[in-house]
C-alpha cells in the first residue's frame, strides 16, 4: 500500500447515515491486517479467486477487488485486477465475462463446484468496476475516467437498455420508442456527462 494526500484521512468520520465505528477494534491497524489477510487468501497472481470453488474467479470477485485496491490505496494491486477484467471480456465490449474457472483445488476443501463459462456479464460487477474505476480516477487520474465512461455506457447498451420496464416514465418511454418517436431524456448521473434519448 502506498500513501497520499488525504489517505488514510486524518480524521475519518461518517458518511451519510453511516458512522464510523468506535473503540479499539475500528483501529486502522486491524484493517490493515484484515486486508492484508483477504489479500493473500483471495488474490492470487492478477486475480480474486474462490478456493471453495475450485479457484474459478467471477467478475464480482475481482469489481469488489478492484474497490477494496482503490479504497486501500494500493495501485499496483488495482492495475493488475483491472488488467484481468480487461483480458477477460463478455463479447466485444468493455465489461467482464461474469466467470472464469478455476484449476484443480490446491488442496484446499471443493464446497462447491466452479462456475461455468457464460461469456456474458454480471451487471452488479459490471456497475462496481465502473465505480472503482471512477474511484481510482480520483486517487491516481490517468484514463480511468475515460474507461469507466466506457464501461458505463457498455452497461446501458447491453443491459439497461435490453430490461423490461419497471416505472410508468420507462413505460412510457419505451412506448414511444417502439412507435417510432423520439423517446423522453433519460438521464444517467450528472457527473458523468452520459444521457440517452
Amino acid at each position: 500500500m502506498q500513501t497520499r494526500p488525504g489517505f488514510p484521512l486524518a480524521n475519518p468520520g461518517g458518511v451519510g447515515s453511516c458512522i464510523r465505528p468506535q473503540g479499539p477494534s475500528a483501529d486502522a491497524k486491524f484493517l490493515v491486517s484484515a486486508y492484508s489477510q483477504w489479500k493473500s487468501t483471495f488474490v492470487s497472481g492478477d486475480k480474486v479467486i474462490r478456493p471453495e470453488h475450485q479457484n474459478d474467479t467471477i467478475s464480482e470477485g475481482i469489481a469488489y477487488g478492484m474497490l477494496i485496491a482503490v479504497n486501500m490505496n494500493d495501485h499496483d494491486l488495482f492495475d493488475s485486477l483491472y488488467g484481468f477484467w480487461k483480458n477477460h471480456p463478455a463479447s466485444t465490449t468493455s465489461l467482464m465475462t461474469s466467470c472464469v474457472p478455476g484449476g484443480p483445488p490446491d488442496g484446499g476443501a471443493v464446497t462447491s463446484p466452479p462456475c461455468a463459462a457464460s461469456g456474458g456479464s454480471a451487471t452488479g460487477a459490471d456497475e462496481d468496476a465502473a465505480y472503482a474505476l471512477l474511484m481510482a480516477d480520483k486517487a491516481w487520474g490517468g484514463t480511468y475516467k475515460a474507461d469507466a465512461l466506457t464501461m458505463i455506457n457498455d452497461i446501458w447498451a447491453m443491459t439497461l437498455t435490453t430490461l423490461e420496464p419497471c416505472c410508468p416514465r420507462e413505460v412510457a418511454a419505451t412506448a414511444a420508442q417502439r412507435a417510432g418517436s423520439p423517446a423522453p431524456r433519460i438521464s444517467l448521473r450528472p457527473s458523468t456527462g452520459l444521457s440517452r434519448r
